[in-house]
């Protein structure tokens, strides 16, 4: 049974990959590396990191997330060069990401923060370390 959900599930996303594609959606290239491990994905212009490797299965099931209110979330390390293209970080997402990730530094985003333009076409990103939940 479990394996006649996820053949459907695969179906339903190719289709909808397929429905994109022929809708003219843009897409960049974006590599994330995880555990010493290199993973190409697309992502799609518009959209967050968080909803790009959401559509992932492989990342989404090995990547340290969060649960909030707007999805699942990971804290990623982004590459000096692309941070420049990006927009800096208003206080709120700062006191969020200061929250929740650990060993924070100055490349330190939460996925759901980095929005894919044009402009970070090839992006190549590290899923870091998250604080675990707090239940309360």
């Amino acid at each position: 049974m479990r394996a006649r959900t996820r053949t459907r599930a695969r179906a339903m996303l190719r289709r909808a990959f397929a429905d994109a594609a022929r809708r003219g959606y843009a897409t960049i290239s974006v590599t994330v590396v995880r555990d010493g491990a290199r993973h190409a994905i697309d992502g799609r212009v518009g959209e967050t990191l968080a909803q790009a490797l959401a559509r992932n299965a492989e990342l989404r099931s090995s990547a340290p997330t969060m649960s909030i209110a707007r999805g699942p979330d990971a804290h990623v390390l982004i590459p000096d060069a692309f941070l420049e293209k990006m927009p800096a970080l208003d206080a709120m997402e700062l006191d969020k990401l200061e929250d929740v990730a650990v060993d924070m530094g100055a490349n330190s985003r939460l996925a759901s923060q980095v929005t894919l333009t044009k402009d970070v076409d090839g992006l190549v990103c590290a899923i870091s370390k998250l604080y675990p939940e707090n239940p309360m």
